[in-house]
């Protein structure tokens, strides 16, 4: 809407990508440990508060459940804090910046996005890639990622109860965690990095074609 008509009919859309071969794990069984994952910095829009709510709910539900943390920031002293006072510490790990991303997103269970906005979302095609079923609030620009109730499941609210539903839905039923997370894989890989330099590549050329005919 705000483009200028000389572009209108010029615009080529090219989404960010990942190196699906570097996140890519196989999609497993789920072991009798919940382990959920949740990646991004420690600020208030990243809403790691409500991951570890779920991890409480899903604990008091009498679930094995584990919350693993990737990142840092200036939140880290309050979500540690916030933690002790639920009485669940003990299942919450923060990690910090790490380098081996992807060997953590193969030990889990489920990635739990907690982003109250998300432009895209790549995150959540690498952990698609490393064969996680997706749960996630709705932070409206990973809509066009996740394909509700096929390849991942947005949730629009912040219920902790309906996360709760979501993710012991996954893990009581194998058939439908597999599918999830095939489909997700199936994704992620659309996105591959190969695929959006193909497609640059293409624009290049066309367009070079096209002013050497001029």
């Amino acid at each position: 809407n705000v483009l200028p008509n000389l572009l209108l009919g010029k615009i080529n859309l090219i989404h960010n990508g990942i190196d699906f071969d570097h996140f890519y794990s196989p999609v497993k069984a789920q072991k009798k440990q919940l382990s959920l994952i949740n990646i991004g910095s420690f600020v208030k829009k990243k809403n790691q508060k409500l991951a570890i709510q779920i991890t409480a709910d899903l604990i008091d539900e009498k679930i094995p459940c584990d919350l693993v943390l990737l990142g840092d920031g200036p939140l880290r002293e309050d979500l540690v804090d916030y933690a002790e006072q639920l009485n669940i510490l003990d299942h919450v790990h923060f990690m910090g910046n790490i380098d081996n991303v992807a060997e953590h997103l193969s030990k889990a269970s489920i990635y739990l996005h907690t982003a109250l906005s998300e432009p895209f979302g790549l995150v959540l095609l690498e952990a698609m890639a490393a064969g996680l079923p997706i749960v996630s609030l709705d932070g409206k620009g990973n809509r066009d990622i996740i394909n509700n109730g096929v390849n991942g499941y947005i949730i629009s609210e912040t219920n902790v109860e309906r996360f709760t539903k979501t993710i012991l839905m996954l893990r009581t039923n194998q058939v439908l965690y597999k599918e999830i997370a095939t489909a997700g894989q199936i994704t992620a890989k659309e996105y591959d990095i190969s695929s959006c330099v193909k497609n640059l590549l293409e624009i290049y050329l066309t367009s070079i074609s096209s002013v050497n005919k001029v």
